[in-house]
């Protein structure tokens, strides 16, 4: 029986660090699997991944090409391949993790489960509000973006940019009525313009992911037609249209220490603090007197 099933995202030349991940993963959970989603035909990756009986790889023969909207919609698919799986339990829970990312903890599902049944209201977890040192994750350019969308002529450029996008006049037509029919109902369920969880790590509970596909909005999201919207950004607003909120796990022995950049406090600061996801790992340690490349702060991570 599962009780984690891990997301994991991959270019082309992310192989390897792919291994690192899965390997952490290995190390510090049990009962799961782990979906690596190849963006591209496999004949543009390497037959390095490590598939065995607990990973499997799905290849999207058509590249995002760094269009976000094709992004965010391989994930839903995976998303949609992971509550197929057999043996899912019911407290399962959906980690999406990035291949820069690594585990560096036991318990982790046992801490994700234990918040997601001390309140079914909590839909996603992660690094939502404040950052690694605590203070509040400033998203002023993506709280200004949402609210301009939902107005006239924010829904006017959805439109045009909807229909640029699919070629289809009534697709666009429909489609903006059902973003600013997703905006309005993640508002009136608790939703702050620009809140998201950053991607390099964040957790979905069942109920929540068994919701966003009740709704649709796994498989019709307008968003999947938005090029520049990060894959992050669009996942929160969809958790609260679907019922549920995002919550912070930062502190001390939370979950998460997520940065959307080399960290600022040292990785193994952050281990030492008490987290189970650090990421991202890709820009080694430059910040600090002993320069370390991202293999070794990998290995000094994961050896311990």
């Amino acid at each position: 029986m599962f009780d984690t099933v891990f997301l994991m995202p991959i270019c082309p030349k992310d192989e390897e660090r792919a291994n690192w991940t899965i390997r952490s993963v290995r190390r510090h959970c049990r009962d799961f699997h782990i979906l690596v989603l190849a963006d591209g035909p496999h004949s543009s990756f390497a037959d390095t991944i490590e598939e065995a009986d607990d990973v499997s790889i799905r290849y999207f023969p058509r590249p995002s090409k760094r269009h976000w909207g094709r992004i965010w919609q391989m994930q839903n698919e995976g998303l949609m391949d992971a509550l197929r799986l057999e043996g899912l339990s019911r407290d399962c829970i959906f980690v999406k993790i990035d291949s820069d990312a690594v585990v560096v903890r036991d318990g982790l599902t046992q801490r994700a489960q234990a918040l997601f049944g001390g309140d079914p209201s909590v839909g996603q977890l992660g690094q939502c509000s404040r950052n690694i040192s605590g203070k509040p994750l400033e998203n002023k350019g993506w709280q200004s973006y949402f609210e301009r969308r939902t107005g006239l002529v924010g829904l006017l450029k959805a439109c045009c940019l909807i229909h640029r996008e699919s070629g289809r006049l009534g697709e666009a037509f429909r489609q903006t009525k059902r973003l600013k029919e997703l905006l309005d109902s993640a508002r009136r369920n608790g939703y702050r313009n620009g809140e998201f969880a950053i991607g390099g790590s964040y957790i979905l509970s069942r109920p929540a992911v068994e919701a966003m596909l009740q709704d649709g909005w796994l498989t019709d999201s307008p968003f999947r037609f938005f090029p520049t919207v990060g894959e992050d950004v669009m996942m929160t607003p969809h958790i609260y249209a679907s019922g549920f909120v995002a919550r912070d796990d930062v502190d001390p022995d939370g979950i998460f220490a997520i940065c959307g950049e080399e960290p600022w406090i040292h990785p193994e600061e952050l281990k030492r603090r008490g987290h189970y996801i650090i990421h991202p790992t890709k820009y080694g340690v430059t910040k600090f007197s002993e320069r370390l490349t991202e293999q070794q702060i990998v290995e000094r991570l994961t050896s311990y």
